[in-house]
């Protein structure tokens, strides 16, 4: 029996979506992004297809480095709506 690959949920997508666009706004690839935040860009790709839920750590990074002006940080708290998972914290 073949594992079904899980489809992001839309509010991973749209975090994702939303991230990528203020990071290409600032015409950063997601190796310039790489370079201000504590994570991969491995970690970067998965988090902006929605593959991968952002830890709060680097949803924090992340508004900081693109001078979001926590707009990433409210956009998160829909990916955490029944509280943050037990996974991220640190």
């Amino acid at each position: 029996m073949t594992q079904q690959k899980k489809r992001p949920s839309p509010a991973a997508r749209l975090f994702g979506t939303q991230s990528r666009m203020m990071r290409e706004r600032l015409g950063w690839t997601m190796k310039d992004l790489e370079a201000r935040i504590p994570y991969s860009e491995s970690m970067i790709a998965k988090v902006e297809r929605g593959e991968r839920l952002p830890k709060p750590s680097y949803v924090i990074a992340t508004d900081e480095a693109l001078m979001a002006q926590g707009l990433l940080v409210e956009a998160a708290k829909l990916l955490w709506q029944d509280g943050v998972p037990e996974w991220t914290q640190e």
